[in-house]
């Protein structure tokens, strides 16, 4: 079967305007001679050919090359572009057969119930995982009878209520925890001044040297400082237990006024106590 010469001149029209050239090499296919129609070649379990272009099978069983699929390509060379939201449906079911007369176009719509009213019409009979009871699906694929799917259901929802109160309890306790922090914190920083008694707060560890401070204001502190000294003035005169001399100690465990009387000392405690 020849196209006609209106056709051809449309066809030329589409080629002027075409965009890239795939799209002229569709034209092209839609231009050639019907009369011998190809059909596409099996090359092996994976790869079929159709106009000396190759395409290869993918996981869901059609072919594809990376520009097309082998069932589009043969339904624009013998029927033409496709209408608007339509798609391509194998008649048999069966994605290797990729003839034209196995091809038919249907809108998404039909083409969605008609598969979906074909899994419901198969039933299928399947052995729950669980209690072991058979019962029949219209699914691929069943683990578990009604029943026990309602009750992992209900599991589930109590798994995810359980978590999200472990989770709030969680919440809870950083809350708590952060405010307990924040109390012992103030609580160190609670202070008693030596020299008037009185309350007063430090940050700890705030600035260098803070932490250090005794007294509630510079007046106590100098009164503080001015104790210490008076108490460095006190009088430090000891009698030596060995020659009897007053000496001034500088630590309060010094019972003589020298080393020789220090030896003196010690040489008597010895003999002391080996006496006893």
């Amino acid at each position: 079967m020849q196209m006609t010469d209106d056709v051809r001149r449309a066809l030329q029209t589409l080629r002027d305007n075409a965009e890239n050239d795939f799209e002229r090499h569709r034209i092209d296919v839609l231009e050639r001679d019907l009369t011998n129609p190809p059909k596409p070649e099996i090359i092996d379990q994976k790869h079929q050919s159709f106009l000396g272009i190759s395409f290869r099978k993918r996981k869901g069983g059609h072919y594809f090359n990376p520009q097309i699929s082998i069932y589009r390509l043969v339904w624009i060379y013998y029927r033409g572009e496709l209408p608007p939201h339509a798609v391509i449906h194998h008649v048999d079911e069966n994605k290797d057969n990729n003839d034209i007369e196995n091809l038919r176009s249907m809108t998404v719509q039909a083409h969605m119930l008609l598969h979906g009213r074909k899994s419901k019409d198969d039933e299928n009979i399947f052995v729950c995982q669980d209690c072991g009871v058979s019962f029949s699906s219209p699914a691929n694929h069943a683990l578990y009878c009604p029943e026990c799917r309602k009750k992992r259901a209900q599991e589930r929802k109590r798994n995810r209520e359980r978590k999200r109160e472990y989770k709030r309890i969680d919440e809870e306790t950083k809350r708590l925890n952060a405010a307990s922090r924040r109390i012992q914190t103030i609580q160190r920083g609670i202070c008693t001044c030596p020299v008037c008694g009185r309350m007063f707060w430090q940050n700890p560890g705030k600035r260098k040297g803070m932490s250090d401070r005794k007294t509630c204001s510079v007046e106590c502190e100098q009164i503080l400082r001015e104790r210490a000294r008076q108490a460095h003035r006190v009088d430090r005169t000891r009698i030596c237990e060995v020659c009897g001399k007053l000496f001034k100690y500088k630590k309060k465990p010094q019972k003589t006024c020298s080393v020789e009387c220090g030896k003196i000392l010690a040489g008597r405690t010895q003999s002391e106590r080996r006496k006893n």
